[in-house]
């Protein structure tokens, strides 16, 4: 005579940590046994259900509260259990993140950190504070204007107007040995006008595009000049900038390592060239304007947003 008995095991998982946890339910089998005779049992697998996977707040295919497959007093963290603190019940309904903000609503951000302010295109005013520590730029509006100092570059005028804007990346590791590492990346694009007799070189009426090369070395990595589009038979010159260090301040010879001092709410980085950052600290943020005038590009005004890395 058989006695048909079934078995079955299933176990779940959690995995991860913090936002990325996610729960594994392997498969569960069933088993069932044969007995034939004294001290005969036959064993055969009748059926598995399928391995699954999901993160916390989904629900499992096929998974139902407080049934066979998710009943009460599995391992799955219930709501509040996953950044939370201790899970206040076993249930398997679906485990959600309700014990800490993850930054979906007000003013915390991924992670829980506080989103930038908006950067003003204004300049700073200067409050300083406390420099030291690792600084990552998170916003920033630099707008470029005023004249174009061409005069060292052996063309037939002497300025240009120009306009554009800049914006800065990367960060600021400013040490107690008073060294900063300037790890940032500025970029953008600035537009020159010139008029007729910047054409005049040496005598010689050129074409724009030959007037670009002389001009490329300001700063620019690309810098394009077509006849203008009012017909005043000069010329338009566009500019890209892709700078390592000299945050928001545009030169050829930027570096990125060197010295930095500070006084009366300025921050001066010392490498090849100085340039002053006036600067204010609110909480985890610092806005800075840099205050040196480019060499050869007008004025920089307006602000980056330094976050302080924790």
């Amino acid at each position: 005579m058989t006695r048909p008995n079934l078995r079955s095991c299933r176990t779940s998982r959690l995995l991860g940590t913090g936002s990325k946890r996610r729960i594994r339910i392997m498969p569960r089998c069933f088993l069932s046994s044969l007995y034939l005779s004294p001290g005969i049992v036959v064993w055969g697998l009748v059926a598995c259900t399928p391995y699954q996977e999901f993160f916390p707040g989904e629900t499992a295919a096929g998974a139902t509260s407080g049934g066979a497959d998710e009943s009460s007093g599995a391992e799955e963290p219930s709501s509040g259990g996953i950044e939370g603190g201790e899970s206040t019940g076993r249930e398997g309904t679906g485990a959600t993140a309700s014990g800490v903000d993850m930054g979906t609503s007000g003013d915390m951000g991924t992670g829980g950190r506080v989103d930038p302010p908006e950067p003003s295109c204004e300049d700073v005013t200067a409050c300083g504070g406390d420099v030291l520590g690792v600084w990552f730029a998170v916003a920033s509006c630099l707008p470029v204007t005023g004249t174009a100092d061409l005069a060292p570059f052996g063309i037939g005028c002497s300025e240009g107007d120009l306009s554009g804007e800049l914006e800065v990346s990367g960060n600021w590791t400013v040490a107690e040995d008073g060294t900063i590492s300037d790890n940032t990346t500025t970029i953008g694009e600035i537009e020159i006008k010139l008029g007729s007799e910047c054409r005049n070189v040496s005598g010689t009426t050129v074409n724009c595009g030959d007037v670009a090369g002389p001009l490329s070395s300001i700063g620019f990595t690309e810098l394009d000049c077509v006849d203008a589009v009012d017909g005043s038979g000069g010329c338009d010159c566009s500019g890209t900038v892709n700078q390592m260090g000299g945050a928001g301040y545009v030169t050829f010879d930027a570096t990125t390592d060197g010295i930095y001092e500070v006084m009366d709410n300025v921050i001066t980085t010392i490498n090849l060239i100085s340039v002053d950052y006036a600067y204010c600290i609110d909480g985890e943020f610092m806005h800075v304007t840099p205050t040196t005038a480019p060499e050869y590009l007008g004025t920089t005004n307006g602000t980056i947003v330094f976050q302080k890395q924790p």
